[in-house]
């Protein structure tokens, strides 16, 4: 790994550590969750609701890491990847995306180079929310399966040189992904992020 690498690992690790203790403060785990529609108890808790939320998250500690770098959802698609193939690749976005273009020079090569650009980041996310183990625990299950489809997606995108380090971040309130992911191989080449109460105790965060 070169030392840019490394540098944007730590500063990643930095923004995850600190996205933990807002998790343990305020994650789903907290909270009952959503069941079904005729329990009277669903509630999900007051700051992570969706999978988007815990994107909005992690993306405002990465801005702290690199300000003015973040960016949500960029398109896969002939604009954004010089060697985007229509008849292999698959149109998808990139949840949340770091790339250092403060320096970037406007000028007639501009498309060119910003579509050979190397990103910093690319990360995808993932949530298994409290409740998700109840009435509709098969349909969670079946988002495992969604979390390697994304890592290995992500792992083409390192091989291709479309980013320098690459992760899953999996917010996983009942340890539901924690049970399962071990009956999986998971790339090499990208870090997978789990926010859960056993996560929290593996590192002796207090929630």
């Amino acid at each position: 790994m070169t030392v840019e690498a490394r540098a944007i690992r730590t500063s990643l690790e930095a923004a995850f550590g600190r996205f933990l203790e807002i998790y343990a403060r305020y994650g789903g785990h907290h909270y009952y969750g959503w069941d079904d529609y005729s329990d009277p108890r669903n509630y999900k808790g007051p700051t992570l609701w969706t999978e988007g939320d815990c994107v909005f998250r992690m993306a405002l500690e990465l801005e702290r890491e690199f300000p003015y770098q973040v960016h949500f959802e960029l398109p896969v698609a002939r604009w954004s990847f010089a060697d985007f193939d229509a008849a292999t690749d698959k149109r998808e976005r990139i949840d949340l995306v770091v790339s250092n273009l403060l320096d970037f020079v406007e000028d007639e090569t501009s498309q060119q180079r910003f579509m050979t650009h190397r990103h910093e980041l690319f990360l995808e996310g993932k949530y298994f929310p409290a409740g998700c183990s109840k009435t509709w625990r098969f349909d969670h299950l079946l988002k495992v399966d969604a979390v390697v489809a994304d890592a290995t997606r992500l792992a083409r995108h390192v091989e291709r040189g479309h980013c320098l380090i690459a992760a899953v971040l999996v917010v996983d309130d009942e340890n539901l992904f924690e049970e399962e992911r071990d009956k999986h191989a998971w790339p090499e080449a990208v870090e997978v992020l789990v926010a859960s109460p056993r996560e929290l105790e593996r590192r002796g965060i207090d929630s």
